[in-house]
């Protein structure tokens, strides 16, 4: 694998992976400098002067590596004191400093922290509340992984980040031991093939509220296996998943997230709870998709629907044949105004969701420009339901300020009248002219709303 693949992925990943607790952040060295209020003076850690709270508190600001490094010239009361308190760890503590720098500059870096690792764990009798391996490398294939995975079932791990050892020709299978973490309430999982869990009998989350799988070998039936077992999973997030049919079905889902998957078919079925939907692809990752959302009623955040690579079907009806989804307040779609065969979905869009106060425009194609006839606004979202009773909010974002854009901007601020918000930012590098041009048009226009209380104009920043 090349160095800016793996940049990229890096990328992705700190992009749409949860961020950990914030002790797992420091990056301490041998005292609390950051924490001018905590005095920590050599003499004091000896002779256990301070009260058992202000020790625990000292302890919960140093990183691991520290409360190891020096853990054992304290006292016993001290260490204790340390095992008392769940674990938290992220192996990026236990990074030799002088790599810290590279780390921290977004820099690939796998060190073999598997001692260190097995010692804490070892040393730790839970519970654990936090454990992320991410910049750790291991020999002996998954065996060591399965090791820590047996001392986490009987630490009772809350909250599992596990990264396997890549950049590498093939991805470590997922040890099968995983599925006996039955107290986890969050796992993360990358750059792992996942087993087949059809096989497994004893397959049981019970307690799992979010599940992020990216970069892994994941087969559909093995997500339909995970989200019938999961009764009580919150948040489902997908990264960089190839597969031809992807089916979601969950009685407890309420937000789905996916970033650069590949599916030729996405089908939402019976998600009752399900209320946020985000789908968020990179140019070069851009596939085609059909995707069907039936039984879910509920969703009122949808971001992104790419129209010139998707396709959207609701209640099995095809979105140009207009089916009514009240529950959607907030939409934001990418669409190609190159030729103009594209933009009537815009319109149907609308009267497809008549309660919605929110929708965003991102233009995918802003440095083409097109010379077809423009459409015209101003007769087509006239009368929309949504458009005169509800919308608050309207942005035009990455846009070539092309004559149908400005007309689009134009026709919206004469026909919301209770619009609050509206922005059209055009993409970086549009000529002046044409900014300048677009202010002149929005300053004739009539606006149907008095209450428009952030008008913004201008160029996207670089």
């Amino acid at each position: 694998m090349d160095g800016s693949y793996c940049e990229s992925v890096i990328r992705s990943l700190e992009a749409n992976l949860s961020e950990p607790p914030i002790s797992t952040k420091l990056f301490l060295s041998g005292a609390t400098s950051s924490r001018e209020d905590i005095p920590v003076d050599s003499e004091a850690l000896e002779e256990n002067v301070l009260p058992n709270r202000a020790v625990a508190i000292i302890l919960s600001y140093l990183p691991i590596k520290d409360v190891f490094r020096f853990g054992f010239k304290l006292s016993r009361t001290w260490l204790e004191l340390w095992k008392r308190n769940p674990l938290v760890l992220h192996d990026v503590q236990l990074v030799p400093d002088h790599m810290k720098d590279k780390i921290m500059a977004g820099g690939i870096f796998r060190h073999n922290l598997a001692p260190e690792i097995t010692h804490i764990l070892d040393m730790h009798p839970g519970p654990v509340d936090y454990l992320r391996l991410e910049y750790t490398t291991w020999k002996g294939g998954n065996a060591q992984l399965r090791l820590w995975i047996e001392k986490l079932i009987s630490k009772r791990v809350n909250d599992l980040v596990l990264y396997g050892r890549w950049p590498q020709e093939q991805m470590d299978l997922l040890p099968n031991n995983i599925i006996h973490c039955s107290r986890l309430r969050n796992l993360t999982l990358c750059f792992f093939q996942i087993p087949h869990l059809s096989t497994y009998d004893s397959l049981s989350f019970d307690e799992l509220r979010e599940l992020t799988v990216a970069h892994c070998e994941l087969r559909e039936p093995d997500v339909c296996l995970l989200l019938l077992k999961c009764e009580k999973l919150e948040m489902l997030s997908l990264g960089h998943i190839d597969n031809e049919c992807m089916i979601i079905s969950s009685e407890s889902l309420s937000k789905v997230n996916l970033w650069n998957c590949r599916f030729d078919r996405l089908l939402i079925m019976h998600c009752p709870e399900l209320a946020t939907l985000v789908q968020v692809v990179e140019h070069e990752s851009m596939h085609g998709t059909h995707i069907f959302i039936d039984g879910t009623p509920g969703i009122d955040f949808m971001a992104y629907y790419y129209h010139d690579q998707q396709t959207l079907y609701i209640d099995s009806t095809f979105i140009e044949d207009h089916p009514q989804y009240e529950a959607l307040t907030v939409f934001c779609m990418g669409v190609k105004f190159i030729g103009n065969y594209q933009l009537d979905v815009i319109r149907d869009l609308l009267i497809c969701f008549p309660n919605l106060l929110e929708f965003s425009i991102t233009r995918m194609d802003p440095g083409e420009r097109y010379f077809t006839a423009v459409i015209k606004w101003k007769d087509l979202i006239q009368g929309i339901s949504c458009v005169k009773d509800k919308l608050e909010t309207f942005s035009l974002r990455n846009s070539g300020l092309d004559d149908s854009e400005i007309d689009l901007a134009q026709s919206i601020l004469m026909y919301a009248p209770k619009l609050r918000q509206f922005s059209v930012l055009a993409a970086v590098g549009t000529s002046d002219d044409r900014v300048e041009e677009l202010q002149n048009a929005i300053e004739s226009t009539t606006l149907a709303s008095c209450s428009v209380i952030k008008l913004q104009l201008g160029t996207e920043p670089e």
